[in-house]
C-alpha cells in the first residue's frame, strides 16, 4: 500500500467529499432505481462510461462527482457514494435552518434535520 489510509473506505469517501464539494448529488430512490439530482442542473444521469453506471440501488443518500458533460442528457463521471455525515463533516459551510430545527448547505438546497443538542456537536 501507498499510503497508511489506501484501503481506509471512510477516509477515501471523506477525502473526495472534501476536495469535490460543491458537486453534490441527492440520490432519490425510485422504486428498483436511483435517480440523481443537482442544485443547479436538477435531473442528472451517470455517464454510461462511469463504474456506477450499472448500479441501481445506491445505499447512501449522496454522491459527489468530479464534471458533468452535456450530450443527450447532463451526465456525471467520477462519482463517488457518500453519507450525509460524511457531506456535513467534510462538506461545505453549513448554515443554520431558517425554520431553526436543522441546518443547511448550499445555499439551502441540502436541509438536515437533528435535535438542537447533535445541532451543536456538528456546528
Amino acid at each position: 500500500a501507498y499510503n497508511l489510509y489506501s484501503m481506509d473506505i471512510e477516509m477515501i469517501c471523506a477525502t473526495l467529499c472534501a476536495g469535490l464539494y460543491p458537486n453534490v448529488l441527492q440520490c432519490k430512490r425510485r422504486g428498483k432505481r436511483t435517480a440523481f439530482y443537482t442544485k443547479d442542473v436538477g435531473k442528472v444521469d451517470i455517464h454510461p462510461s462511469s463504474v456506477n453506471a450499472g448500479i441501481h440501488l445506491f445505499p447512501l443518500p449522496y454522491m459527489v462527482f468530479s464534471d458533468k458533460v452535456k450530450t443527450t442528457s447532463v451526465f456525471v463521471r467520477g462519482s463517488t457514494n457518500i453519507s450525509d455525515y460524511t457531506l456535513l463533516m467534510f462538506g461545505g459551510n453549513l448554515m443554520p435552518s431558517r425554520s431553526g430545527e436543522g441546518i443547511e448547505m448550499l445555499g439551502g438546497y441540502l436541509h438536515f434535520s437533528a435535535s438542537k443538542s447533535v445541532l451543536q456537536l456538528i456546528q
